[in-house]
């Protein structure tokens, strides 16, 4: 298993994580840890030097390293997989996209930040103790809005707050906009993809508006191959579970793949027909994507409809235990998004489900902070330890903001059940433990 250690500083014994500024005091252990796992990238890697040097038994140096890794809090947000949630924004400058993309949730694909708004953005981000953005759209490195993009970079490059990611279909990539982002990003910036089909005839089912493109591979592979550490979201509807496998087959290539995530589309204001769950679809997802990953482990993270990792199956320590004290969305819980209408929301799906979900841009408040799952239908389910409330977009769009998230739940109840024994066959302690979670 790959070990990202990237968003990670170190100096004498204080390691920090320059995500969310938490930081951690570490003994002459830990220091030797981590700069075992930092040089080898490679959690059996390091385990088995760590074997050698001290002729200990080598499961034993991989339970220590995994003990560590669980103690600096090396979650599967340490991969770039969920956005930190303390002193961060996501800035929405634009909706604009010329994909047509028939799982897209917005409802407007022609709506820019004003210039003035744009301008005033870097001191609204000071005045908000923000540090750290993620940048999202429409599509920022399209044409209409690419030379935009590189002022904006500038501006916040300018008073030092930091571009976790950027997420993009990333079509549009090219030598050009690579070597422009190298001057105004870091390398440690992750460039969030989504995609969707390695298929150029699914592409133009998914995607209409790129009918002309000529290949959708050749910008995505400048992309892996560009040094940025790279997330891959998938979001499956209606398509054959093959070509998600495909895609999975296809990003094996790539070092630079530090997380793939599925998920499934969410059914909008615009498109409840079209994005209806199917749980029997997603089902087949997760027995397809298991089965790969039993025959031939894939070497970063994957993360199966919010509820399972693969971090999971191999270290079951990691896997979240949640109370009806918590807040639903506890890692996303402060989140605060500008949207391209400049209005502020909390994640940026919210208002495209309900715009209520919105206010104007000086109540820069965190609109679901106070969501407690004490007070939500969720506290009474059996489920609720493993799954903590699930997400609340997929509930908000099947009804009200505290119904039940049916895709967490049939995700959840099917690895309970695990028809095909792909759980008890290949990671017993992982199923022992998601069966007791739930039993108690």
């Amino acid at each position: 298993m790959k070990v990202n250690l990237s968003k990670y500083t170190i100096s004498k014994d204080v390691l920090t994580n320059e995500l969310t500024s938490k930081t951690y005091h570490l003994d002459e252990v830990g220091i030797e840890f981590f700069e075992i796992c930092q040089s080898y990238g490679e959690l059996t890697k390091a385990a088995k030097y760590l074997s050698g040097r001290y002729d200990i038994d080598r499961k034993q140096a991989l339970a220590d390293l995994n003990e560590f890794l669980v103690s600096i809090d090396l979650t599967p947000a340490g991969n770039g997989s969920v956005m930190p949630f303390e002193h961060h924004a996501v800035l929405e400058p634009t909706s604009r996209c010329s994909g047509g993309c028939r799982h897209c949730y917005h409802s407007s694909h022609g709506v820019d930040w004003n210039i003035e708004f744009e301008k005033e953005m870097p001191s609204i981000l000071q005045l908000n103790n923000v540090s750290s953005v993620s940048i999202t759209g429409g599509e920022v490195f399209s044409r209409h809005y690419l030379p935009r993009l590189y002022d904006l970079l500038q501006d916040l490059r300018s008073i030092n707050i930091n571009v976790t990611s950027i997420s993009t279909s990333g079509l549009f990539f090219s030598d050009e906009i690579l070597h422009n982002l190298s001057k105004l990003i870091n390398k440690n910036t992750v460039i969030r993809i989504s995609m969707d089909t390695v298929s150029s005839g699914e592409l133009i089912n998914t995607r209409p508006g790129y009918l002309r493109l000529q290949s959708h591979l050749a910008p995505l592979e400048l992309v892996f191959d560009s040094g940025y550490p790279v997330v891959v979201t998938t979001v499956v509807h209606n398509k054959n579970a093959n070509e998600v496998i495909k895609i999975g087959e296809f990003i094996r290539k790539f070092d630079s793949v530090q997380v793939w995530n599925i998920r499934s589309a969410i059914a909008t204001r615009q498109k409840k027909t079209r994005n209806s769950i199917e749980s029997n679809f997603h089902e087949t997802v997760m027995s397809e994507i298991l089965r790969q990953h039993a025959s031939r482990r894939y070497k970063f993270e994957f993360r199966l409809f919010n509820v399972l990792s693969s971090q999971f199956l191999e270290n079951p320590k990691l896997l979240p235990s949640y109370s009806i004290t918590d807040h639903p969305c506890r890692d996303e819980q402060n989140l605060i998004t500008v949207k391209s209408n400049g209005t502020i929301t909390q994640c940026p799906i919210l208002p495209e489900l309900d715009e209520s979900y919105a206010s104007s841009p000086d109540k820069w408040t965190p609109l679901l902070a106070n969501l407690s799952l004490k007070e939500m239908p969720c506290k009474q389910c059996r489920l609720i330890s493993v799954c903590g409330g699930g997400c609340r977009l997929y509930a908000l769009a099947n009804g009200l903001l505290d119904d039940c998230d049916l895709v967490s739940k049939h995700a959840i109840e099917w690895l309970e059940r695990d028809p095909h024994g792909l759980l008890k066959n290949n990671w017993l302690d992982f199923y022992g433990l998601l069966c007791k979670r739930i039993q108690n």
